[in-house]
């Protein structure tokens, strides 16, 4: 999540925390997470959770990194798979407005989409 968003604490936007130290930021109905991780000495990192209502701190290893960081770690890869096909084989042509852009992006996807389904249904036969 970018720190620089309107919704961010002024606290966390400003803190500079102890190396490989996490704070846990709970809403009031506790559906909501918000999982502030020093990485590196002048980044930390911010991640929004609605999965994880409790989150652990993994002592085993020496960055005693967070559930939410780890979860994101393991399945962020399927974004990368997505626009690395789409930039493989896209429509996208140089426009000056930004709803032709969306477009592209949803035409570029719903190709990928198509392909999916289609090597599924082959690998059913």
């Amino acid at each position: 999540m970018n720190r620089s968003r309107r919704d961010i604490p002024e606290l966390v936007k400003s803190s500079r925390g102890d190396l490989y130290e996490t704070v846990l930021l709970k809403t009031d109905n506790d559906n909501c997470i918000l999982t502030v991780y020093q990485a590196k000495p002048n980044k930390n990192v911010l991640l929004l959770s609605t999965l994880h209502t409790s989150v652990t701190i993994n002592t085993d290893e020496k960055k005693k990194k967070p559930e939410t960081v780890l979860y994101y770690s393991d399945t962020k890869y399927g974004v990368d798979v997505a626009n690395q096909m789409a930039g493989k084989d896209t429509v996208k042509a140089s426009s000056r407005r930004w709803p032709v852009h969306i477009f592209y992006n949803i035409l570029d996807f719903a190709a990928i989409n198509a392909y999916i389904y289609t090597k599924k249904s082959q690998d059913k036969n």
